[in-house]
């Protein structure tokens, strides 16, 4: 008997919707709701799917990135090494020179000259004290690194340098403008 009580109740919900037009908008707005809900679910499940999709790309694209710092840091660090055993190298040439070659050929003494945390590249001396830093990049660092150790040569010898000499391949604006204001001679590249 449940099946005939479910039919004529069907039958009876049908004929209410045909016939009032309150119940048959009522309806109406039921089902185009539910539609709307499984739209918006399935909207919210594509937008989901899009997101991750993006959030792998966007990981993939943190660990080429990553990658490609960790390759520009090392490649930079090379190239700092390099520079660094270049200015060295050239710094013990130049004084290699001055040794063998100025000083035999014009009758003076070339040297380098460090005292605790100072140090000059190279002293010419010949009656007169010269004091030489030789530098690939000098900045306003350096070169106030350097006037301090032209200042302890001169109270460590009691010899006050005659001439103050950075030869570097480049110094920047402010290392120009203070071997400026301090009387220091640049050669440069």
């Amino acid at each position: 008997m449940p099946r005939a009580k479910d039919a004529d109740f069907r039958s009876e919900l049908l004929t209410l919707i045909r016939t009032d037009s309150a119940i048959r908008d009522e309806v109406n707005r039921l089902i185009l709701e539910s539609a709307v809900m499984q739209e918006l679910k399935a909207f919210r499940e594509d937008v989901n799917k899009r997101f991750e999709a993006m959030d792998r790309r966007f990981e993939a694209m943190d660990r080429q990135f990553d990658s490609l710092h960790k390759d520009v840091r090392s490649t930079r660090d090379s190239v700092s090494a390099l520079g660094s055993r270049w200015g060295i190298q050239t710094e013990e040439a130049v004084r290699e020179f001055a040794a063998g070659f100025i000083a035999e050929e014009f009758g003076v003494k070339a040297e380098h000259w460090a005292h605790k945390d100072a140090e000059l590249d190279l002293v010419i001396r010949n009656g007169r004290h010269c004091v030489i830093e030789v530098t690939s990049w000098c900045d306003e660092k350096a070169m106030r690194r350097f006037i301090q150790s032209a200042a302890e040569y001169e109270k460590q010898t009691g010899n006050r340098p005659s001439r103050r000499i950075v030869v570097t391949a480049h110094a920047t604006g402010p290392a120009w403008r203070l071997a400026q204001r301090e009387g220091i001679e640049v050669f440069s590249g």
